[in-house]
């Protein structure tokens, strides 16, 4: 018996048949933020890799672009791939890479597959300088708009894939952010949730993704329904199981009530690698989800899914909460839940809308941002499986619906963050930025008479700067990043309105900022409540002046205790003595102390 051990043990020294193939280091490394355009992509294995067909076994998708074509070469110990992409990448734009499943070792050993993004940097580096707006009036938005950047002719220059109630616009780019309509198809469905624009069959050709039809552009330049698709309410696109081409997940609506909310399944539609998707696979069934978004939370190489849920109840039926889910993958198919936000924290986020998956925090560790009525902000992923809610990464947002995104605006490899935002019960918005972990916003526009949907970060003059795209009720905005060109008048929209900001930061420990902005000259009083509305503070009292204005809140009451831990409302009272009797504003925002 001891021999046949002994055998055994030699065997397994010797050839390795009894190891898996795993991936020991990655270039650029997971998450990465401060990519090249020309880089290239290395891959080294803890043992040699089977070399038949290598190239085969690597798929290069971008998120603007699609589908990379590479060269392969190989170390001489046979343990190192790396991939030479035949074009540079675009600036702003997100990477996808797989190692496919069907990679194998020298001697046989056996590959999961593995799924790494990067993200890659702006070659302009510039502090955020906006321009003044190039408008474009053949497109519109409405209360379910989303937009979507992308090369769609491969022409090299980024289009707007636009979606509102009833179509799917294609908004084609010159080279110099000059926009046109070049066709429209209905999406025949008012409550889609999303429109995955990337390259479903790798062919090389961008596909959009309806309720109804996959679409792919034809020879001609003008995309056309290639496929059906049963009704879903689609929520991102991402390899989920290793073979290299991109799935789809959809939180379908199972049951309405009443008596009981709303439930709705998480489900990954499996693409057969024709781009079709004819295998479902339901993971699990929650109430009301709002949003889903995919990526590799404990960076295993397995693409997991966070998935939030909201209070809103069924009609006569009870409500639900408001909650934030992660469900992370296994490469034996199996899963494991994990609520991040149980709903229990003191309501710092109410009716969660939005779900992004985003490298904020600067650490290679994939974020979870989730977006509601009161607050938006970023929880952080420790790497483990587990989640946490921390002040520096605290972004504000609230009051009212709005669209966020991210991207590098200043080219210091952090992500920023970008909202258009409106100001509830009024015909008002803006659109702003707030740079990674400073936390306080910068206007890039803001206008009375329309309101704003949605915004986009990406090159669309091609000069190495990131620009933002914002889709209006009255048309498409394009404000390009370039100090030479002259900035917005302040004059036209610093303050046109009352507003309360986020207290900056929040959580918040000991003391925090809060800033008012006022459109003619009023007399403010801000004042601090308790959640029993017990009046605990006035920090400004007084006439103020047209524009910004900050007080701070050194968490005491007007005796100078200190208060406990808990939930706090700051409210804003601004009277106008110009209009006779004196109109007043009010806004009220919720604070959080934590000591």
């Amino acid at each position: 018996m001891n021999k046949i051990i002994t055998l055994c043990l030699v065997l397994v020294i010797q050839t390795g048949i009894c190891q898996q193939l795993e991936i020991s280091a990655l270039f650029p490394p997971q998450h990465d933020n401060t990519a090249a355009t020309d880089t290239d992509i290395q891959v080294t294995f803890n043992a040699p890799v089977d070399t038949t067909s290598l190239a085969g076994q690597f798929v290069i998708l971008g998120t603007l672009r699609g589908m990379y074509g590479f060269t392969v070469s190989v170390s001489p110990a046979l343990d190192q791939v790396t991939l030479h992409p035949a074009r540079p990448f675009l600036v702003g734009e997100e990477v996808k890479v797989t190692a496919r499943n069907s990679l194998s070792g020298a001697n046989g050993e056996a590959f999961p597959g593995y799924n790494w993004r990067f993200n890659v940097k702006p070659t302009k580096v510039t502090p955020p300088h906006f321009s003044e707006p190039l408008i474009f009036n053949d497109f519109f938005g409405d209360g379910n708009t989303a937009m979507y950047p992308a090369d769609v002719n491969n022409d090299g220059h980024i289009d707007l894939v636009i979606a509102n109630w009833a179509n799917v616009l294609i908004a084609l780019n010159d080279g110099m952010a000059d926009f046109s309509l070049h066709q429209q198809f209905p999406v025949y469905y008012a409550e889609q949730a999303d429109i995955p624009v990337t390259d479903l069959d790798l062919d090389g050709r961008m596909e959009i993704v309806t309720t109804h039809h996959i679409y792919e552009i034809d020879d001609s330049g003008y995309f056309q329904p290639v496929h059906d698709m049963p009704l879903r309410e689609l929520r991102d696109v991402e390899d989920m199981n290793g073979d290299g081409y991109p799935d789809l997940i959809s939180s379908d609506v199972v049951s309405i009530g009443p008596p009981e909310p709303i439930r709705n399944n998480v489900t990954i539609l499996y693409n057969d690698a024709s781009g079709q998707f004819s295998l479902a696979d339901t993971l699990l069934t929650d109430d009301y989800i709002t949003d889903a978004a995919s990526g590799d939370f404990n960076n295993d190489g397995i693409n997991d899914i966070a998935y939030s849920t909201s209070i809103y109840a069924s009609p006569g039926g009870p409500g639900g909460r408001n909650s934030l889910t992660a469900i992370f993958m296994k490469s034996d198919g199996d899963t494991l839940h994990t609520r991040i936000y149980p709903g229990t924290l003191l309501n710092i986020i109410s009716f969660p809308f939005q779900v992004l998956t985003v490298e904020y925090s600067n650490d290679h560790l994939l974020d979870v941002f989730i977006a509601s009525l009161v607050n938006d902000l970023v929880i952080r992923s420790s790497g483990d499986g587990n989640f946490m809610i921390d002040s520096t990464i605290y972004i504000g947002g609230g009051d009212g619906y709005h669209r966020t995104s991210f991207a590098d605006l200043n080219a210091d490899g952090k992500m920023d963050y970008l909202i258009v935002d409106e100001i509830p019960g009024e015909f008002t918005g803006s659109v702003y930025y707030t740079l990674n972990a400073e936390g306080i916003g910068t206007f890039i526009e803001a206008r009375n008479g329309a309101v704003p949907f949605h915004c986009v970060g990406a090159d669309y003059n091609g000069d190495g700067a990131l620009d933002v795209a914002a889709l209006w009720s009255d048309g498409l905005r394009i404000y390009l990043n370039d100090t030479g060109l002259p900035i917005i008048p302040t004059e036209d929209f610093a303050a046109i309105f009352f507003d309360l900001d986020q207290n900056y930061p929040n959580p918040f420990n000991p003391a925090t900022t809060i800033a008012f902005t006022l459109p003619q000259p009023a007399t403010v009083q801000l004042d601090i409540f308790d959640l029993n509305g017990r009046l605990l503070t006035t920090i400004a009292d007084g006439s103020f002046g047209a524009g910004r204005h900050e007080a701070t809140w050194d968490g005491s009451t007007a005796n100078g205790e200190p208060v406990a831990s808990g939930m706090y409302f700051c409210r804003l009272s601004a009277t106008v003595p110009s209009t006779g009797a004196g109109a007043v504003y009010t806004q009220t925002r919720k604070m959080l102390l934590m000591r």
